[in-house]
C-alpha cells in the first residue's frame, strides 16, 4: 500500500536524522528497531497471510436504475486477517471503455463496491492485482480465489405507444409433426409410403379394410418479427430495449412465441433470437449488449419480408 510505505520511508528517515544528531543509546535503538519493523511485521502476519483466500461475488443480473454491489471477502475465517487490496476492471463491450474499481477487506468484514447501473449495459469482470498484505502494509503477496464475472444491467421495461391487439395477432394453426409420434392433436388420413408403422391405427384400418394413420399434429403461429435498431447514444438504446423487453413479455404472456431481429454492428448483417420462454431474454439481452454501439447502421426495417408481422420498438421521432 502506498500510503503505508511513505508513511515508514517518513518514519525511517526521521530516526535516522534522529540519531545524526543525538548521541544518546536509545536514538540507535529507536533506528534499529524502526529498520526491523517491516520484517517483524512480516513473520508475525505471514500464517495468516498463507490463509487468505478471497471470494468476489459478482451480480449475475440487475435492472437499470436499482442498486447493485459487487461483494469482495477473505474466506479465511481469521478474525485477525490482515488486508487484502484487490483491483477489478469492469470492460463494457458497448462502448470498448473500461472502469476501474478497487476494494480493500480485513478480517472478516466484506466489502460492497456499488456498480454504476445508471445505463443498460454489459460489464465483463475482470480481477487484477489481488494481494494480500503484512498488518504494516508494506509487504504483499499474491492472494488465491478472486476471479472474474459478468454483470447484465437489464433495461427498465417501457410500454411501446402502441401494441396490435390480442385477437389481431397470428392465429395458432396446425401441421404436421415433423417425424410421427405422439400429439394431443391429430389427424387421420389414409396410410402413406414411408409412413411409421407405429402411426397406423390399428383399430380403424381393420373396420375399414385400408390402412389409416393417425398423423400427429402440432400447434405452430405465423412468423412474428420484433426489430429495434442497435445504435444511436446510450439513451436512446435504453429506451429502445425497454420497449423491446416489456413487448416481448406481452407476446409471452399472450403465449406468442417471437423472435428479435437487429443489425449486427460488428458483420453489417441482419441477426436474431427466438424467443419462446422469458428465460430467452437473457441470452438474447448478452448477446445484444456484448456488441460495439454505433452512431450509423442500415435501417432493420429495410431487411424484413413483407410476409412477416412486424412490431417496431423503436420511439417515434417527432418531425
Amino acid at each position: 500500500m502506498i500510503g503505508n510505505r511513505v508513511l515508514y520511508c517518513v518514519g525511517l528517515i526521521a530516526a535516522f536524522i534522529f540519531h545524526i544528531f543525538y548521541f544518546g543509546w536509545y536514538s540507535w535503538f529507536l533506528l534499529l528497531l524502526t529498520l526491523c519493523l517491516p520484517l517483524f511485521s512480516l513473520l508475525l502476519s505471514l500464517p495468516s497471510m498463507r490463509r487468505a483466500r478471497l471470494r468476489i461475488t459478482w451480480p449475475a443480473r440487475c435492472v437499470m436504475g436499482e442498486s447493485a454491489y459487487i461483494t469482495v471477502e477473505n474466506t479465511s475465517g481469521d478474525s485477525l486477517a490482515p488486508a487484502c487490496r484487490v483491483r477489478l476492471d469492469l470492460h463494457c463491450p458497448l462502448t470498448g471503455s473500461t472502469r476501474i474499481i478497487r476494494g480493500r477487506v480485513a478480517g472478516t468484514a466484506a466489502r460492497r463496491l456499488r456498480i454504476d447501473t445508471s445505463h443498460t449495459t454489459l460489464l465483463q469482470g475482470t480481477a487484477v492485482r489481488s494481494r494480500v498484505y503484512d498488518y504494516l502494509g508494506l509487504i504483499g503477496m499474491p492472494v488465491k480465489g478472486a476471479v472474474g464475472g459478468e454483470i447484465l444491467v437489464e433495461p427498465a421495461a417501457i410500454p411501446p405507444v402502441s401494441l396490435p391487439e390480442p385477437q389481431k395477432l397470428p392465429d395458432r394453426v396446425l401441421r404436421p409433426k415433423r417425424g410421427g409420434g405422439f400429439a394431443e392433436e391429430y389427424e387421420l388420413r389414409p396410410y402413406r409410403e414411408g409412413d411409421h408403422p407405429r402411426d397406423i391405427h390399428w383399430k380403424l384400418s381393420a373396420k375399414t379394410d385400408n390402412l389409416i394413420v393417425r398423423e400427429a399434429l402440432i400447434p405452430d403461429r405465423g412468423r412474428l418479427v420484433l426489430s429495434f435498431d442497435l445504435r444511436g447514444t446510450r439513451e436512446q438504446l435504453d429506451s429502445s430495449l425497454g420497449r423491446l423487453i416489456w413487448t416481448s413479455r406481452w407476446l409471452l404472456e399472450h403465449e406468442v412465441p417471437h423472435e428479435v431481429m437487429w443489425i449486427d454492428p460488428t458483420t453489417t448483417g441482419v441477426t436474431g433470437a427466438q424467443i419462446h420462454e422469458t428465460r430467452d431474454l437473457q441470452p438474447m439481452l448478452r448477446r445484444i449488449l456484448g456488441s460495439p454501439l454505433r452512431e450509423q447502421l442500415p435501417d432493420i426495417t429495410d431487411h424484413l419480408s413483407s410476409s412477416w408481422m412486424h412490431i417496431p420498438t423503436e420511439v417515434p421521432h417527432e418531425e
